[in-house]
């Protein structure tokens, strides 16, 4: 596969958290059923808000030494489908949303720039993701073991996709890398074993040993030579198409 440009319309807009059980707010792929609706029936959970009948968590803090933790005794993280957060909040702490099995849609503002450290990893029903035109960078195991995601477009600003980011992202089938994208780190989308496509930029200059590992659907690129290959970033993958 040789580098092209190419631009695929995904969506725009995802994110934050709970860190330990903390709530946070982002934007929708497309519209949230009943996303108007506001129950009768709304918790107050410290800074932030349930509402059980569109199963909604809201957070309206926006500094993170203001949030208070996550109150699972009022509200179980199984209850929650879809995640708001309030502009004005630029991060999404590490382990926000961790393992929300049942979480479906995160609707996030553009103000949001960094999603830290296993934010949505075990996102179990979450199937696609917008991210923010501001977003700058995203940690490690951010989406790791996301298996019903399919597609992710990664804005332009971001320049490094971090260690095991998308790992174990089973159902994802189709990438689009950033002109800004230099470097992709280890096992980054290791055993993502239903992708396809990848939109390489020629910005890229470095993958990580185990980058592609078992991708065993994706051909393995054509990259110029002065593109750094670590070992074994694309075992497992299909021969190299001419």
């Amino acid at each position: 596969m040789n580098f092209e440009k190419k631009k695929m319309g995904l969506a725009a807009k995802i994110s934050v958290a709970m860190v330990l059980g903390i709530g946070f707010i982002g934007a929708l792929p497309s519209v949230m059923p009943n996303s108007s609706v506001v129950s009768a029936e709304e918790i107050e959970i410290g800074v932030n808000y349930y509402d059980e009948q569109t199963k909604t968590l809201t957070f309206t803090g926006i500094e993170i030494d203001d949030i208070e933790l996550f109150d699972s005794r009022k509200v179980s993280t199984d209850q929650i489908e879809h995640v708001e957060i309030s502009d004005g909040v630029t991060l999404i702490p590490y382990w926000a949303f961790q393992n929300f099995t049942n979480l479906k849609y995160v609707t996030i503002p553009s103000s949001v720039e960094s999603i830290g450290w296993g934010a949505f990893g075990g996102c179990t029903s979450l199937e696609n993701i917008v991210l923010p035109e501001n977003l700058t960078k995203i940690e490690r195991e951010a989406f790791a073991d996301c298996t019903s995601l399919q597609h992710i477009e990664i804005p332009n600003g971001i320049k490094s996709i971090g260690i095991r980011t998308f790992s174990n992202c089973s159902n994802l089938t189709a990438i689009i890398l950033p002109d800004s994208i230099k470097s992709i780190e280890y096992g980054a989308f290791k055993d993502c074993t239903s992708l396809k496509y990848v939109i390489w930029p020629e910005s890229v200059t470095s993958i990580d040993m185990c980058a592609f590992e078992n991708c065993i659907a994706l051909p393995k690129p054509s990259l110029p030579k002065r593109v750094v290959v670590g070992q074994n970033a694309f075992r497992g993958c299909q021969p190299e198409q001419n």
